[in-house]
């Protein structure tokens, strides 16, 4: 009788590792799948004459984006829920006066420096008004 109690226990312990062991292998399998993919997508799809340098949502079905189109030329596009619209173009001086230019990436350098300039920059126009 003892050693059906330990053999029952046994299996149940055994078939729990087992089930432990399939998830964590299945877990694995999806994070390694989810970059190649996205390498993958990254890789391949790169535009070369279309980049979103900036994007911010301004309500739920609103956003605007600064999109640049070939070399020099920025396209600020206002983006409803069923259209877009162009709002404006700028040059390149328009967009690098507050200190963010078009080859930084969302995220690097600092905020606080960007802030700065930007405040500086309002008010010297405040004060020539």
């Amino acid at each position: 009788m003892i050693m059906v109690l330990l053999t029952g226990t046994g299996n149940s312990i055994l078939q729990f590792f087992t089930v432990l062991l399939i998830f964590v292998l299945v877990l694995v399998v999806t994070v390694y799948t989810t970059r190649w993919i996205g390498n993958y997508q990254k890789k391949n799809f790169v535009q070369k004459n279309l980049e979103v340098c900036e994007f911010i949502r301004i309500g739920n079905n609103n956003s605007i984006a600064i999109i640049r189109a070939g070399e020099n030329r920025y396209l600020v596009v206002g983006i409803g829920k069923e259209e877009m619209r162009l709002l404006c173009e700028l040059t390149r001086d328009e967009i690098t006066d507050y200190g963010i230019t078009p080859d930084t990436k969302a995220g690097t350098g600092s905020f606080s420096a960007t802030l700065k300039k930007m405040l500086e920059k309002n008010n010297g126009t405040n004060d020539k008004q």
